[in-house]
């Protein structure tokens, strides 16, 4: 990791309890996310990245884990969310959506 970098981890939530993740980013944004542990996601579903600061939720990219639950995703930190954000992984609809709907299968602490 380069100087300045941050680590969060992920924790999984009783969706999935052995489930966990990465996620470094650097001061400009740049983010890559590691995830293990998670379920198969079923059809026509994938896992979105979320930065949630107070009751804003924004939504991050979406990425579909191998067969063995881990997947990596490339993303950017919006800049409102690089000092105090929680991050949150759920289950949604192909493609991702602008609000959460599904579960959260991993969380930062807050």
């Amino acid at each position: 990791m380069s100087p300045g970098a941050k680590l969060m981890e992920l924790n999984g939530t009783p969706m999935a309890p052995t489930a966990t993740a990465k996620l470094a980013f650097m001061k400009d944004g740049h983010a890559m996310l590691m995830a293990q542990g998670l379920p198969k996601a079923p059809a026509g579903k994938q896992y979105q990245l979320w930065f949630i600061v107070g009751n804003d939720k924004m939504p991050g990219k979406t990425f579909s884990p191998d067969g063995s639950g881990s997947g990596v995703l490339m993303d950017e930190v919006p800049s409102t969310a690089m000092q105090s954000a929680v991050f949150a992984i759920t289950l949604e609809p192909m493609g991702g959506v602008k609000v959460p709907t599904g579960q959260i299968y991993l969380v930062s602490p807050a």
